[in-house]
């Protein structure tokens, strides 16, 4: 017998995978304009890597974020700083971004402790406004309104120069995200994020930690926001 979590059929994963990766190649022969579409299918994947940290936090533990982008852009920021300004390695920030965005994401999460629902939303909301005015303001080190001009990344020797080589890369994240956040999903983690989701008070009734499991689906979201 199968068990509650697991899924009934996953033979179409790999098959779904290798698509990913040829999918380049097929646009690449079929269009003359198989550029813009590797842009998009870029930030597309950008997207994917912070929306499945959002469906952690909001789609299994229940808990509403409106401000999840500040993350993505708190990410984005530190990983430029810290390999343009503080000269660290790309392969180093990879590391270090996603901590410093889990820890933020910790902060904000002390206000889930307390109130919930669309308050909870609009705190998160409110915690976007502010770091939209931060990241103009701190013009020394994000350039303001005008942002910041980063240089090509190299990943363990491979240079990235261009949108193509950055759709492989990003899309092996986005696979490792999905693999990632479905082993939380099936492990005890996961279980206790869908029972605070489904009643807070049956929850704490069977010995979960409220404080705890939403702390870290809050630190665990952020992870995946520095990640993307």
């Amino acid at each position: 017998m199968k068990g509650r979590y697991q899924d009934e059929n996953l033979k179409w994963i790999p098959i779904l995978i290798i698509a990913i990766y040829l999918f380049p190649f097929l646009i690449k022969n079929a269009t003359f304009s198989y550029k813009y579409y590797l842009y998009i299918l870029n930030m597309a994947g950008i997207y994917i890597i912070l929306t499945v940290g959002l469906d952690l936090l909001s789609g299994f533990t229940g808990l509403m974020s409106l401000g999840h982008a500040a993350f993505l852009a708190i990410g984005a920021y530190t990983s430029a700083i810290l390999v343009d300004q503080v000269g660290l390695p790309f392969e180093l920030s990879l590391i270090i971004t996603p901590l410093i965005v889990g820890i933020f994401g910790f902060l904000i999460g002390f206000p889930a402790l307390r109130i919930e629902g669309m308050y909870l939303g609009l705190t998160t909301m409110g915690f976007g406004f502010i770091v939209k005015r931060l990241i103009i303001a701190l013009r020394e080190w994000t350039g303001g309104s005008a942002g910041l001009q980063v240089s090509k990344a190299s990943f363990f020797g491979i240079s990235i120069k261009n949108d193509w080589d950055n759709y492989f890369l990003i899309y092996t994240f986005v696979i490792l995200a999905v693999i990632i956040a479905r082993r939380i999903v099936q492990s005890k983690l996961g279980r206790a994020f869908m029972a605070i989701r489904d009643s807070e008070q049956a929850a704490q009734a069977s010995g979960i930690n409220l404080a705890k499991y939403k702390m870290l689906s809050f630190f665990i979201s952020g992870l995946f926001a520095g990640f993307a």
